[in-house]
């Protein structure tokens, strides 16, 4: 994945002190300009995610400039503010924060780490609706698995009310997906979807973004900004990485939750908003409670409605359903030829542990499309430390799945055991003698994959993960 890259716009590159390397630092690739010409030239020919400029270098055609560019990049300025209500007025022109000059290297970094999370939640909102549009079922979630489908039985039966869904899982599962069905399958589906990362923002900086702040509440705050809670009024607020909010912001958050009333930063009059929380947590909200650091109260009135999403290492059989899914999506965005995935591929998805979860399997398979040639996808086109593992189970695979001349003639159905017996070896092998990957691989319940294991005398295939020690169905 590319690096997000910004680009600093200054007559003097010395006023920028530290900031340059505090950027690079956190894994951006930086770039300074002293010259407005060039600045212009490189916005409109080169991809960045982020300006920041100084305001007497372009001016206000510094906007004109990121909307053409082909990365549309968000803008933040640095002026003197001669004139009253100069910042406000470069925000409603589209820049996304405006900071008194001179400012620290502190608050220009925070702004800076500020417009990447909005980009970040804008691209991720978009891949979620373009994957929505391309299935079928609640919100485009497919599953195999009987825990998933009790979990999404769950959130179908209560999406059409304003009831609070917590959803509860590791990073990775599906929540936001989650979230966003919950919001689509209810009547609020034409109103906003806000999703608020809390543990992506500093403790500082998190109140602001929920709530908002009226200009002079802080240091650099030089306009009034809308919160998500006001921004998500008549639709849906998704809090993800709830349990992330301090003790204190905590205690705000549960009157606006209950009440919908609360107060921007800096401001005493109250705003009242109507929205539907759906809150998510990567860590066990009850066992957070336990230990003092999540309060009791917000627990229970987040937990209405509760549903929890079992990892993907957990759900064999979504593995090759989801996998093929994200191939045929990957392969549309990126007009690329990638159709199906060869055997050899699916069984090496289905034996990694996937501490991902769903989202590494999307990823690995976007990585996958991208370097198949042609329309099958090889283990050598999934990422090294999924790809690995069936160099080093391809060599246990049975050559008697080939060799049928050898196979003596008679009853057809005799016959047809020999080959049936050595695909159930193959996939045995595969999945390093895992029951339930090999039942998912074969597409059989365990039942079906017992029975015939029994029949041909593979019960004691060796087990080199450990995995499925039990031999009941």
């Amino acid at each position: 994945m590319s690096k997000n890259r910004v680009l600093l716009i200054d007559p003097d590159p010395r006023l920028w002190g530290d900031l340059p390397q505090r950027l690079e630092a956190l894994g951006l690739e930086v770039a300074l300009e002293s010259a407005a010409d060039r600045a212009a030239s490189r916005i409109g020919e080169q991809r960045w995610d982020v300006l920041l400029a100084e305001v007497e270098m372009l001016g206000r055609q510094v906007l004109d400039l990121a909307r053409s560019s082909p990365g549309s990049p968000e803008v933040l300025l640095l002026d003197t503010f001669g004139d009253e209500g100069d910042g406000a007025a470069a925000m409603r022109a589209g820049a996304f924060d405006v900071l008194p000059r001179p400012a620290s290297s502190d608050q220009c970094l925070l702004v800076v780490q500020r417009a990447l999370e909005r980009r970040r939640v804008a691209a991720e909102n978009e891949h979620l609706r373009y994957e929505a549009q391309q299935s079928r079922g609640l919100g485009g979630l497919a599953t195999r698995d009987e825990d998933m489908q009790r979990a999404l039985e769950l959130v179908r039966s209560v999406a059409d009310t304003r009831v609070t869904l917590l959803v509860e899982g590791e990073s990775g599962t599906g929540k936001t997906l989650i979230a966003r069905a919950v919001h689509e399958a209810s009547p609020r589906a034409g109103r906003p979807f806000v999703v608020v990362n809390c543990g992506a923002l500093p403790d500082a900086l998190l109140e602001s973004e929920l709530f908002g702040h009226v200009k002079g509440a802080f240091t650099g705050a030089v306009a009034d900004r809308v919160g998500t809670f006001e921004a998500a009024d008549g639709g849906t607020l998704f809090l993800d990485e709830v349990n992330s909010a301090t003790l204190d912001l905590q205690v705000k958050l549960l009157r606006a939750i209950e009440t919908g009333e609360f107060e921007p930063l800096g401001s005493r009059a109250t705003r009242c908003v109507d929205v539907r929380i759906v809150a998510a947590s990567n860590q066990d909200l009850r066992a957070e409670v336990q230990a003092g650091r999540f309060r009791d109260d917000l627990y229970w009135r987040l937990k209405v409605v509760s549903v929890v999403l079992p990892p993907l290492r957990r759900r064999p059989a979504d593995v090759a359903l989801l996998a093929q899914r994200f191939l045929a999506a990957a392969a549309a965005e990126y007009r690329r030829p990638a159709e199906r995935l060869a055997p050899a591929a699916v069984a090496a998805l289905l034996a990694h542990d996937w501490p991902g979860n769903v989202r590494e399997l999307r990823h690995a398979l976007e990585r996958a499309v991208l370097l198949a040639p042609g329309p099958d996808v090889h283990p050598e086109h999934l990422p090294p430390e999924i790809g690995a593992r069936a160099a080093r189970t391809a060599g246990t695979a049975p050559a008697t799945a080939g060799g049928f001349d050898a196979v003596p003639l008679g009853p057809l159905k005799r016959m047809l055991e020999v080959p049936e017996r050595a695909f159930v070896e193959r996939a045995l092998a595969a999945t390093s003698g895992s029951r339930t990957r090999t039942a998912a691989l074969l597409d059989v319940n365990r039942g079906t994959l017992f029975n015939k294991m029994r029949r041909y005398g593979l019960m004691s295939f060796p087990r080199s993960d450990g995995s499925d020690r039990d031999t009941r169905p």
